[in-house]
């Protein structure tokens, strides 16, 4: 598509902004020529596939992107559950319930005050990571030995030893991260620089649009937040790696459960047959057989025979001997 409008489209724009921003005239108030009713119906009908654009918050992140992302940090939550467990001692369950793009004037907005904003390298610009200070004073606690009760406090700062507790348990998350994004996250995520009011953090621009995902973090019955905002500049020039990336993933679990399907189906046991031939007899003569009765086959000693594989046909074989036993040659396999 030409990034230029031509006449015509910007004809068919103005006009839908015309519709949408003057009232319904009466018939007595406005009347419009025959010509003008068959130009717009013109101009409708022939680009009928234009759709609305907001400039103002541009779609960035479209679905299969989300999809992806989605993916690649469901992974690095299941991942930060089991070592945030082993580490606190304690059952820890992380999940991501949300994410969606937003300006980062809404992120901004959004954000909870009691909370420590981390500035941090991402990819080859920077992102924020907001952590609840409840959940990580919780944490703080646990790994300092304590029980875990009465660790929510009014104040907004955390000392140097808190932070460098959380900054550990923040590094175990930048590891588990950089293993799910695989091969386009060359580096870890590295912490420039702590705040605690985001309005004093200038990423972007108000209205550039950023990734905005809320992670659930519950360690027992208590349930706490991280958040991640990640602008769209920061992985712009990574989007055909991240797609290339999905891709091969998927096409790797795929040979994997194929292979292991292929390696459980081997062990399976089928029951496999012969079948001679065939013939018609009636009920009598079935009665009236005798040891050493013959029953003529339509099938001749020429022909192949067929095999069946858990009673569906699936060979065609020659009768013969091996090594002293009735054997069966496959001369064809029949396409099921």
């Amino acid at each position: 598509m030409s990034s230029i409008l031509s006449q015509d489209e910007i004809n068919a724009l103005l006009m839908g902004v015309m519709d949408e921003q003057e009232p319904e005239a009466s018939p007595t108030e406005c009347f419009l020529s025959e010509s003008d009713v068959n130009t717009k119906t013109r101009y409708v009908g022939a680009f009928q596939h234009i759709v609305k654009y907001d400039f103002r918050r541009p779609n960035k992140f479209s679905k299969d992107l989300l999809r992806i992302l989605k993916g690649f940090h469901d992974n690095m939550a299941r991942l930060f559950s089991g070592s945030l467990s082993v580490y606190l001692r304690q059952d820890v369950k992380v999940n991501l319930p949300y994410i969606e793009q937003h300006t980062y004037q809404e992120y901004i907005d959004d954000c909870n005050e009691r909370a420590r904003h981390y500035i941090l390298s991402f990819v080859d610009d920077q992102a924020i990571l907001s952590f609840d200070i409840d959940i990580a004073m919780l944490m703080v606690e646990k790994i300092l030995g304590g029980q875990g009760e009465d660790v929510f406090t009014s104040r907004q700062d955390l000392t140097d030893i808190e932070l460098l507790i959380l900054r550990n348990i923040l590094d175990k998350l930048f590891v588990h991260q950089k293993e799910s994004w695989g091969e386009v996250m060359t580096e870890l995520p590295k912490i420039i620089s702590v705040e605690s009011n985001p309005r004093v953090i200038h990423l972007v621009q108000p209205n550039d649009i950023v990734l905005k995902m809320v992670f659930e973090l519950s360690i027992g019955d208590v349930l706490g937040t991280f958040t991640y905002c990640i602008p769209y500049i920061a992985i712009d020039h990574v989007l055909s790696q991240l797609i290339d990336s999905q891709y091969s993933r998927s096409k790797h679990q795929f040979l994997k459960k194929e292979a292991e399907m292929k390696e459980n189906l081997a062990l399976a046991m089928v029951d496999i047959s012969t079948e001679l031939g065939r013939a018609d007899v009636t009920v009598d003569d079935i009665v009236r057989l005798q040891i050493g009765d013959i029953l003529p086959l339509r099938t001749k000693k020429t022909e192949d025979v067929l095999v069946k594989v858990g009673g569906l046909n699936k060979f065609g074989a020659t009768l013969g001997v091996s090594d002293k036993h009735y054997a069966i040659k496959i001369s064809q396999v029949f396409a099921n």
